[in-house]
């Protein structure tokens, strides 16, 4: 793409006040900024790091926002795969029963005839 000393003024302050909003705690201002950076902006490491790394920071909320989050990482990654390189291990998926699952494995274990008796067969 472009380098940075051949962008116009406007579109070079433009790309240089938006970094900050990347910090920011509401996913779709950080998904905007990141969209801006990998569409309008020039392909700089330090700015493509730091666009990777806060994607993956707003991965972690809600299952929601994590599933646009991973789309546009996909596409994201389509066209710079080393943007996120570095955060391969945070895509692994863990192998641990949810929490509820969890404090229902230490309750006392329920006998297996009692829910089975509930299946009996209705009358015709």
């Amino acid at each position: 793409m472009e380098d940075v000393a051949t962008l116009q003024e406007d579109h070079a302050l433009l790309l240089k006040v938006s970094l900050p909003l990347l910090r920011s705690r509401n996913a779709g201002v950080v998904l905007a900024v990141a969209a801006l950076h990998h569409y309008a902006g020039p392909r700089d490491r330090a700015v493509q790091g730091r666009v990777g790394r806060s994607l993956v920071r707003i991965m972690r909320g809600h299952r929601e926002v994590t599933y646009v989050v991973l789309t546009n990482i996909v596409e994201f990654a389509k066209r710079v795969p080393e943007m996120f390189r570095k955060y391969l291990k945070d895509f692994f998926i863990a192998v641990r029963p949810p929490d509820s699952s969890t404090a229902v494995q230490e309750a006392e274990p329920c006998p297996v005839h009692l829910p089975l008796g509930w299946l009996h067969p209705l009358p015709a």
